[in-house]
């Protein structure tokens, strides 16, 4: 026998369960059930936002928002202040 197969099986025969005097109800198992769905769950609405809403996005375009076809300008994003605000803003 090859090493690396005595390897396994000594690893398989000391990880193999002897009589269990254990008993697990119906409930425990169903919440193992259900927090097992939930998880997967929670793994295909990650994979769903993170991957299918951009990707929809890229493919219905950017025609909804007029707004985000034209270039931030300067005008655009920032308020113009008079020189008296902002004097006032300075003594504050």
């Amino acid at each position: 026998m090859k090493p690396v197969n005595t390897v396994f099986l000594i690893s398989y025969l000391f990880t193999m369960p002897s009589l269990a005097q254990a008993y697990v109800g119906p409930g425990a198992g169903l919440s193992a059930i259900g927090s097992i769905l939930a998880f997967l769950a929670a793994i295909l609405l990650l994979i769903v936002g993170f991957l299918w809403y951009p990707i929809k996005r890229l493919i219905k375009g950017k025609k909804d928002d007029p707004d985000l076809n034209q270039p931030l300008t300067r005008s655009t994003s920032v308020k113009k202040v008079s020189e008296k605000e902002v004097s006032e803003m300075g003594d504050q």
